[in-house]
């Protein structure tokens, strides 16, 4: 049967779409609303999500991260304890600069530390693909498809892969 969008009674055309998509860039309600666009558009389909990872060194760098944020917090806490236990008479002058204004350097660990995990594990992606092949791609396009572009660019899809008339 021809490829109808939004009909009813459409046949199912089976296969399976995958959405992914950037999950730290908050991106899951967009991908919810795709989804649900998916499932109407094409009846029979399974919509799978899943985060978009980032690339492996940058998965590494978010590990230690953290380590460093708590480092930095736990010398503006403790720097007088911690420094003789690390074999300094004195501690370092730029210390005295952490210890007159501990809140703030508590506080610039804390938001630093977030901005660079996040900046590390944001991906901007947004991927829609239709049994392996790419529909779209927020990486390339650098914006979100529309419901048009997805009806059209998933029907051509439809007519290469089943033959049947869009």
């Amino acid at each position: 049967p021809p490829y109808v969008p939004g009909a009813k009674d459409a046949a199912s055309y089976g296969g399976k779409f995958h959405i992914s998509f950037c999950t730290s860039c908050s991106f899951k309600n967009q991908a919810m609303q795709t989804k649900t666009m998916l499932e109407t558009l094409v009846p029979g389909t399974v919509v799978v999500l899943s985060n978009y990872p980032p690339p492996f060194h940058k998965r590494m760098l978010s590990k230690i991260v953290p380590a460093i944020q708590f480092g930095g917090i736990g010398v503006a806490l403790a720097g007088e304890q911690i420094f003789p236990m690390l074999g300094y008479a004195a501690p370092p002058a730029w210390y005295n600069t952490f210890r007159q204004n501990k809140f703030g350097a508590v506080a610039s660990c804390w938001l630093i530390g977030n901005f660079l995990q996040n900046a590390l594990l944001g991906t901007g992606a947004f991927e829609v693909y239709y049994d392996g092949d790419l529909v779209f791609s927020k990486l390339q396009t650098k914006r979100f498809p529309t419901d048009d572009e997805l009806r059209d660019s998933i029907g051509k899809l439809l007519v290469r892969k089943t033959g049947t008339v869009y």
